[in-house]
């Protein structure tokens, strides 16, 4: 009796949780910030860059229009918003998205009784902490309230994630194909997303398959890469039938952007860890102060998380730790190498949506360090795990370091650059314009005769009175000209002042005073705004 009331409650207050959820969803769609239907097609997204593809796309595809000009994304997205058309044409992806929602919190809720096998509420746990991670801010709402791709992309995610472990606890030719079409089918949303999951997937599964007979392990890796491939190769098809894959398409500049990886170390710094001071005064008048706020600032149980991850090892039964680790690495490191993302998109274009798939994850490690450390027999050991890793991870800053190299004064047409042929160097460029201007123009930079463009090989950051330089990938090591778009003015006359951003360990700014105080006198004052 005992037990069947215990599952009772559970499937209540799954209800109740899913409920709450969608109610929560609902009400912020309908009425957010007060403006009504502010995140509905007819309010306001239909205008934005990403979102209004989407919907071209989707009403390409609900008249059957192959049209290549009107198919730019992965088609997955687009024909979930045309297949539900007839049922919210006001709206077309709102119940996509509320269903992605759902699935998420009940593969959350799976995670969860495999990360406490012992808890008997840890199912409940799991879907509690996916609302707050989800929901429970404003940034985590606004991430699921606005049409992207990066939603059906978590759903299936975390349903890839969940089918993995059930693979590994009953290896079988079904479950293979089961998990495989799972992460087959990112690619159909986010092509890139699917590779994190799999190379994660590989690591779990390997040494289940290594401890099976040589041809039965061999047929369940089979059936696996099969039916990931037949997902890739029939969102390939559809691509080749739609916009194709030539040079002007999504898939050619995306590569044009590209990754770099030794982007990793200043990017988790400055972007996840704490962007001042290197961008503490990033923004124009028109834009608000706060842009250098970072994911850890805005999303307090990273930090917290990250210690659960250091605890979690001594568990016995490390293979679902292993997958979501490694899941979490590989997904974190792929998008902060992008070198497309920046810490004024990251929070003025809502850019956090890349991340919105980690947070019910990190906010279940911070559960399970909670739980560590209220368990006697674990205590100490994850206090010193946690405390450890939170340091290592979190205990750093980037700077700006001026360098004695200055460029002379520029010609009339264009003004000097000094070499910046690493990574961490940068620039300042005295000069002023538009936000528009600045982050959306096509700027120059030419060296050696070679032409660099803005936003695929360098980036302007907008500062009080003058401009940001760094480079996204290494330039030549030669002086260079910078012609900068109509809407900045830059001054011919004032040298451009050469900087190191340079990796310190030490308090971030965002630990109250003993991380500003130190702040105070590092980055953007030893350059003073013009």
């Amino acid at each position: 009796m005992e037990a069947l009331r215990q599952s009772r409650l559970i499937v209540l207050g799954h209800a109740a949780l899913t409920l709450l959820l969608v109610a929560i969803f609902l009400i912020a769609h309908a009425h957010y910030l007060g403006v009504p239907a502010a995140y509905t097609e007819a309010g306001g997204w239909s205008t934005w860059a990403d979102q209004s593809k989407y919907l071209e796309a989707a009403r390409a595809w609900a008249a059957w229009d192959l049209t290549p000009a009107r198919h730019w994304y992965p088609p997955g997205y687009p024909l979930l918003g045309a297949l539900l058309l007839p049922i919210t044409p006001s709206d077309r992806f709102l119940l996509p998205d509320l269903a992605c929602l759902i699935a998420s919190q009940f593969a959350c809720a799976a995670l969860a009784r495999r990360m406490f096998p012992q808890g008997r509420f840890a199912g409940l746990v799991g879907s509690a902490a996916f609302l707050v991670a989800s929901v429970g801010t404003l940034a985590g709402l606004k991430s699921w309230l606005i049409p992207w791709t990066t939603t059906p992309a978590a759903a299936l995610t975390f349903t890839a994630l969940v089918a993995v472990l059930r693979l590994a606890e009953h290896p079988g030719i079904g479950r293979a194909l089961l998990a495989g079409g799972a992460i087959g089918g990112i690619v159909f949303f986010r092509p890139a997303d699917a590779g994190p999951v799999a190379l994660a997937a590989a690591v779990a599964l390997a040494p289940r398959l290594c401890a099976m007979p040589m041809r039965r392990a061999a047929g369940i890796a089979a059936a696996s890469v099969f039916a990931t491939m037949a997902m890739a190769a029939a969102d390939a098809g559809i691509i080749a039938a739609t916009s194709g894959f030539g040079p002007d398409t999504y898939y050619a500049l995306s590569a044009h952007f590209g990754f770099e990886l030794r982007l990793l170390p200043l990017r988790w710094v400055s972007l996840v860890v704490d962007g001042r001071p290197i961008f503490d005064g990033v923004g124009t008048e028109r834009i608000e102060p706060g842009l250098h706020r970072g994911l850890a600032e805005g999303f307090p149980w990273i930090i917290a998380g990250a210690g659960g991850i250091a605890a979690c090892w001594f568990h016995r039964d490390k293979r679902i730790h292993i997958l979501l680790t490694t899941w979490l690495a590989l997904h974190l490191a792929l998008v902060l190498c992008y070198r497309d993302l920046h810490i004024e998109g990251l929070w003025l274009y809502g850019n956090y949506h890349y991340f919105k798939v980690t947070q019910p994850v990190f906010l279940l490690y911070a559960v399970m360090l909670a739980a560590r450390l209220s368990d006697r027999a674990t205590r100490w050991r994850a206090a010193v795990a946690a405390a450890v890793a939170i340091v290592l991870l979190f205990g750093w800053r980037a700077s700006l370091i001026p360098v004695a190299e200055q460029a002379v004064p520029s010609v009339p047409a264009g003004i000097a650059v000094p070499s910046l042929g690493s990574l961490d160097d940068a620039a300042i460029v005295p000069g002023t314009g538009t936000w528009e201007a600045i982050y959306y123009g096509k700027h120059v930079l030419t060296i050696g005769g070679r032409r660099f463009l803005s936003r695929y090989d360098f980036r302007l950051y907008p500062r009080r009175n003058d401009l940001l330089l760094v480079p996204l990938r290494p330039l030549p090591p030669s002086p260079g000209e910078l012609a900068v778009a109509d809407g900045v003015r830059v001054e011919t006359n004032v040298p451009v002042a050469k900087l190191h951003q340079a990796i310190a360990f030490g308090v971030p700014c965002m630990f109250g005073l003993a991380g500003r105080a130190v702040c105070g006198s590092l980055g953007a004052p030893l350059i003073p705004s013009r």
